[in-house]
């Protein structure tokens, strides 16, 4: 299973992302190493945990437009 900092790195690493991304993302790296896939609801759980860990924190994509727009 992949772990809560190696989830948070690859976040990191892809800059904004949606869940689908990054649930497809983890899935691929698993799939990788031979191990069972995580469930989009794990993910989930993890990256909670993450923002409660200030790993990742969680951006609306408003804000990432607002970025664009200065």
């Amino acid at each position: 299973m992949i772990s809560i900092e190696e989830l948070s790195g690859i976040i990191d690493v892809l800059g904004a992302a949606t869940v689908h991304e990054i649930t497809c993302t983890a899935q691929e790296i698993t799939y990788a190493r031979d191990d069972e896939p995580p469930a989009e609801e794990d993910i989930l759980k993890m990256c909670e945990k993450g923002c409660s860990r200030h790993f990742l924190e969680k951006v609306s994509c408003e804000e990432i437009i607002g970025m664009e727009n200065t």
